[in-house]
């Protein structure tokens, strides 16, 4: 149950996902070490826009 409701938060692309998902794993008591939940915050902290290089030329 708590798996796909974070797969659900993960697809969105909704800025305040990350903190939920923190809030959540807190919550739960869930592991910090290579828990599915924190692979999942990383990899959207990975994807936000201000994390992400511009490649190629400016449009």
């Amino acid at each position: 149950m708590l798996g796909a409701m974070v797969r659900a938060l993960g697809n969105s692309r909704d800025p305040r996902v990350i903190p939920t998902l923190i809030r959540i794993r807190d919550q739960n008591r869930l592991p910090r070490e290579n828990s599915q939940i924190t692979m999942k915050i990383q990899y959207l902290e990975k994807l936000k826009p201000e994390n992400t290089k511009k490649v190629g030329a400016p449009h």
